[in-house]
């Protein structure tokens, strides 16, 4: 392939910037990191440095969107996720802190061929972000999937223990018995009878728990029991008082578990990535893993997971997902109220009805917050049209249908956006 001219690649970096701060929407933002991020990850290292080999892997990646176009995917505008469930199957509609918003910006206007951190003061930023009783630190991976696999090829005599209730737990579209398998040596736990619990005592043992419900993962560690417990943990939080019982990591890690696998882009509010939280020279030893190259984030990534962290651990509510949890009750009440009165002027709403009810965290999950719905009937249009129709605006409206009525749900909605939605349901529709 033809080396691209200096001053094309100029060109190119510029357009990237200018349309990271042309994008007022956090979604937009996000999405552009993430591609970028995927761009470079998939690159061995050296080959990730020539823009040859990006403009190469561009072009792979968009004759691929017009197969995969059929598939369910977030929309890539703007989201008011009314729809009751935070982390929505299309989106959130939360952001990232405006810190690591500007900051992204920034690295985006830098080189992209040179190394953005200083791995020393890196780790020293990230060891100030873990409880002083707590000997461990954090590795940064490109998503869960790559930190599942540090954890379960970190010791080639390992054998991995998965609860026979957990194996069909889907990771990256495989049951984590059949992920865990191409792996490593992997066998079937059975704590029901016991069966297993001499077995379990081996040192070279690894047990995956997954997190599937508020009550997941409080089992209590067997005494005398050496196996090395992982949490793979999608609601979990930073924080050492995290609100409405969702557990915090540091609470997990004094207690029955030694490491754990986060998402960074959930209840950490940072980007897509994947944490990996265990004992300090044990992580340490992580990064010499031939796989390492491989599992690592983006320098893009770690620096915005890293500031976003940092931000947390100053000020949770400076993170958007952890306003919107702390939440009262009786102000999504007060938001609910004037929404209604506003979406009265609209003739074609028939029924507006408030009602009680619970959010929740994800479809699958039992995790549950108290909040507040509006019950929406029109004139002449069925919930479900109704519901698509917003979907496809400008922002996109995600709501629910309950009883074959449209579900408008705050919980998840930014204040600012109040307006934008009144303004949208409390017009005309067509």
């Amino acid at each position: 392939m033809m080396a691209i001219p200096p001053w094309t690649y100029g060109l190119l970096r510029r357009g990237i910037v200018d349309v990271a701060k042309k994008a007022s929407e956090t979604e937009t933002v996000e999405r552009l990191k993430k591609q970028a991020s995927e761009l470079l990850q998939d690159l061995p290292e050296a080959a990730a440095k020539g823009i040859d080999a990006v403009l190469k892997k561009t072009d792979l990646g968009k004759k691929n969107d017009g197969s995969q176009s059929s598939q369910k995917k977030p929309f890539e505008g703007p989201i008011i996720n009314a729809s009751g469930t935070l982390f929505h199957p299309l989106g959130t509609g939360s952001s990232m802190p405006t810190s690591a918003i500007e900051l992204s910006k920034e690295l985006l206007a830098s080189d992209i061929s040179s190394s953005m951190i200083n791995q020393i003061n890196f780790q020293d930023r990230i060891q100030k972000l873990i409880p002083e009783d707590i000997q461990h630190s954090i590795c940064i991976t490109h998503n869960i999937t790559s930190a599942i696999t540090l954890l379960a090829t970190r010791n080639p005599s390992q054998t991995i223990l998965i609860d026979k209730t957990q194996q069909e737990v889907d990771i990256n579209g495989l049951p984590l018995s059949n992920f865990l398998e191409r792996l490593t040596n992997t066998e079937s736990l059975d704590k029901s009878d016991g069966a297993n619990t001499a077995r379990d005592t081996r040192e070279a043992h690894s047990e995956f728990v997954v997190q599937t419900a508020p009550s997941s993962g409080s089992s209590q560690r067997v005494v005398g029991d050496q196996v090395a417990r992982i949490l793979l943990a999608e609601t979990c939080s930073l924080e050492e008082n995290p609100p409405h019982r969702i557990p915090s990591c540091w609470s997990l890690l004094r207690g029955d578990f030694d490491w754990m696998i986060l998402p960074g882009n959930t209840i950490a509010g940072g980007p897509d990535c994947g944490l990996i939280i265990g004992p300090k020279e044990e992580v340490d030893q992580l990064r010499s893993h031939h796989l390492w190259p491989c599992c690592e984030a983006s320098e893009i990534t770690m620096l915005m997971m890293l500031v976003t962290m940092e931000i947390g651990r100053r000020d949770p509510d400076s993170i958007p997902v952890h306003a919107l949890l702390r939440t009262s009750l009786d102000n999504i009440r007060s938001r609910t109220e004037r929404l209604a009165t506003r979406i009265g002027c609209n003739e074609r709403i028939v029924e507006c009805q408030t009602t009680e009810g619970e959010a929740r965290l994800r479809e699958s999950q039992d995790w549950t917050l108290p909040s507040q719905q509006l019950r929406l009937r029109h004139q002449s249009m069925e919930a479900e049209k109704w519901c698509r129709l917003l979907s496809e605006d400008y922002p996109s409206i995600l709501s629910s249908i309950e009883d074959h009525k449209l579900c408008i749900d705050l919980r998840w909605v930014h204040p600012a956006d109040d307006a934008k939605l009144g303004e949208i349901l409390g017009g005309e529709i067509r």
